[in-house]
């Protein structure tokens, strides 16, 4: 039977190999919260990739809700204990890789059955999610589930237009719609952490078929930063385009000159990525 690593068991781990921080990771200790997001992660059976599993606590709530988990771990210490307390489970994969570094999409097509649908899993560090949620947010998959720290789900769930949104806010509102699941308090981990975390789901929309989306996020990412200054002064220092061709534009959009970049919603960064774009 599989261990349920709770508060003892991890600082009995963490002694025993000396390990006092694993990259920035805080292990989940809490069954009722492992529960709550496999259930959650689980509305179309199939399979789902897991990124950060650690000792492996939500691992086996997922094994008991798909057909199967391939569970991705940066940290090769965790592994043996990853292979011996989930070996009674015939539906585990378990792969020791960097999940910024490995081919995701390579990673689906030689593990999923194509026929079923795949989900996504994952306990986020701060430091990787804004940038693994991106890489995510580009796979087939049918939904992301990510915990993350709450400060970053308040900005992922701020839609471009709204006052707490940034430069994700664009290619996390152009590929999906974020949604809140629940709060996460920081005793559910241990370490314990100095922030509280949420868990979001996104679930992934219908891609527009644009020319140049890439040139949508730069500008996006020009535009935030230096928040406090006027969109047209961020991208006509930001990008190769005369500063007449960013006025024609915003002017056509009917877009004040001095608009800054929290009051621009998506379709206007659309918009303007499209304008923008012949002029490159």
């Amino acid at each position: 039977m599989a261990i349920f690593f709770g508060p003892k068991e991890v600082k009995k781990f963490l002694e025993i190999n000396k390990v006092h921080k694993s990259l920035g990771q805080n292990f989940l200790i809490d069954k009722n919260v492992c529960t709550k997001i496999a259930d959650f992660s689980s509305y179309e059976k199939g399979y789902v990739i897991e990124i950060g599993p650690g000792l492996g606590n939500l691992t086996q709530f997922l094994a008991k809700k798909f057909e199967k988990v391939i569970t991705i771990e940066i940290d090769f210490r965790f592994i043996p204990i990853l292979n011996k307390n989930l070996k009674k489970f015939n539906n585990i994969k378990i792969v020791n890789s960097d999940a910024l570094k490995i081919d995701l999409f390579d990673l689906i097509s030689k593990f999923s059955n194509q026929a079923k649908k795949t989900s996504i899993c994952a306990n986020l560090p701060y430091s990787i999610a804004t940038l693994l949620i991106i890489k995510l947010l580009e796979l087939p998959v049918s939904r992301i589930t990510v915990m993350i720290q709450k400060e970053l789900a308040f900005r992922l769930l701020s839609p471009p237009g709204a006052k707490l949104c940034g430069a994700i806010s664009v290619p996390v509102w152009f590929y999906s719609t974020p949604k809140l699941i629940f709060n996460v308090s920081r005793n559910c981990f241990l370490p314990i952490p100095n922030v509280d975390s949420c868990v979001v789901s996104f679930e992934l929309n219908k891609i527009e078929n644009i020319e140049n989306k890439e040139f949508l996020f730069k500008i996006s990412r020009i535009s935030f930063l230096h928040r406090r200054k006027t969109v047209f002064n961020s991208l006509s220092k930001g990008l190769n385009i005369p500063k007449s061709k960013i006025i024609c534009a915003l002017n056509y959009l009917n877009l004040d000159e001095n608009i800054r970049p929290e009051n621009l919603t998506l379709s206007n960064f659309l918009d303007l990525s499209h304008l923008l774009g012949n002029f490159l």
